[in-house]
């Protein structure tokens, strides 16, 4: 199991349920949260006061069996750095780079680089890369994956995801397609 943390789109995601807005505020609050679910994934009891969260003798059980805890992968927009240090500090991230920016390895590199440079151990690290493949085992899909891998990409997400097939708003998912190309797996490099 891995769990993937981030702090959210904001606009539109969180501020029309009554949740916090604010990024910067996110961020200390998933900061705060972290510690406190790694601290519970101990089993012993935790007392917690923060300026987010209070816990008061609160246990989890059963441990988690993954040692030294279970990976946790940050995502985060870069060029923002804030999320990039928050991911350093953790076992892999998820970089969103900015629409323009998707295919261009020079960005993914920097992201790759600045959060090396943060990290303090030499624990393994994972990056983990959202794109969309051809859907079959093409050179084409092959070449695609080897690039990302030699930036330093460790694993591939694959999109599988219904506007995959741009279907309008409107229109039903293509599930047959979904399933198809869920399937075929993922194209070897």
């Amino acid at each position: 199991m891995v769990l993937g943390v981030g702090t959210g789109e904001g606009a539109g995601e969180y501020d029309q349920l009554g949740e916090e807005p604010d990024h910067v505020t996110r961020g200390d609050m998933l900061d705060e949260a972290l510690d406190i679910i790694t601290q519970l994934w101990l089993g012993a009891d935790v007392e917690h006061a923060g300026p987010h969260y209070r816990i008061e003798g609160a246990r989890f059980l059963p441990t988690p069996v993954q040692e030294p805890r279970i990976p946790i992968w940050v995502g985060g927009v870069w060029p923002n750095r804030r999320p990039m240090r928050r991911a350093a500090r953790w076992d892999g991230v998820i970089p969103l780079l900015p629409k323009w920016q998707e295919e261009d390895f020079d960005c993914l590199t920097r992201c790759i680089d600045y959060i090396r440079q943060h990290r303090t151990g030499d624990d393994p690290f994972d990056v983990v890369y959202p794109g969309s493949t051809p859907g079959d085992q093409t050179d084409e899909a092959a070449a695609q994956v080897a690039a990302y891998r030699d930036v330093g990409v460790t694993w591939w997400l694959e999109a599988i995801a219904p506007y995959r097939f741009d279907p309008g708003i409107d229109e039903p998912w293509d599930f047959e397609r979904l399933r198809e190309r869920v399937l075929q797996g993922p194209p070897t490099a």
